[in-house]
C-alpha cells in the first residue's frame, strides 16, 4: 500500500487529518463510504510512527466544494 497524507494541523492539542479528493461524486456521504478506510489507516500510521492522536477526520470534495468530518 501507498499513500500520503494531504494535510494534518494541530488544534487545541489534536490533530485534524484532512484528505482532499477530486472524485466527480453527487453526494457528500459517497466519499465517506469510499475512502473511510484510507483515512482511518493514516490515524493508525500517525498514532503507531508519531504517537498522535487524530481528534477528527475530514474528506473535502473539490468538485462538491463541501466536506465530511468523523
Amino acid at each position: 500500500m501507498q499513500g500520503a497524507i494531504d494535510c494534518a494541523f494541530l488544534e487545541n492539542d489534536k490533530y485534524v487529518l484532512v484528505d482532499y479528493k477530486t472524485d466527480r461524486i453527487s453526494d457528500i456521504s459517497e466519499l465517506f463510504y469510499k475512502y473511510n478506510k484510507q483515512v482511518e489507516l493514516y490515524k493508525y500510521a500517525l498514532k503507531t510512527s508519531e504517537n498522535i492522536d487524530v481528534k477528527e477526520t475530514i474528506l473535502y470534495s473539490f468538485s462538491l466544494g463541501d466536506s465530511y468530518s468523523f
